[in-house]
């Protein structure tokens, strides 16, 4: 008995560090001009490929990210790409972006037929 009691503890324990292990990684995505969310923009951490997408006020979650340092990338169409270094640990992390339109220019099409 005492046996299967000890064995029960140390698995509720072992499961409890697992747990405390992740974090979660939240914030919001804006127009470095505008200020205005970026609905759609796509979260994304590249070595454990995780990611998520902003909702129609510009913010993101993404769970269960094992706890330690990575890059995070943020890109939407039409923007520049932001990527930033950040530490997850236990817990929430915060992380607010702001993006700058990226201005290309095309050069000429021709069409022919």
């Amino acid at each position: 008995m005492f046996k299967k009691l000890l064995f029960m503890m140390l698995a509720l324990f072992m499961s409890a560090s697992a747990y405390a292990q992740s974090g979660t990684l939240t914030g919001e995505v804006t127009d470095a001009e505008t200020e205005e969310p970026l609905i759609g923009a796509t979260v994304y951490i590249q070595s454990i490929q995780k990611g998520a997408q902003t909702n129609i006020d510009g913010q993101f979650t993404i769970t269960d990210i094992p706890t330690g340092t990575y890059t995070v990338s943020i890109t939407y169409v039409g923007y520049r790409a932001f990527e930033r270094n950040i530490e997850i640990g236990s817990g929430t992390t915060n992380l607010n972006a702001a993006l700058s339109v990226d201005l290309v220019g095309l050069d000429e099409v021709v069409v022919t037929g």
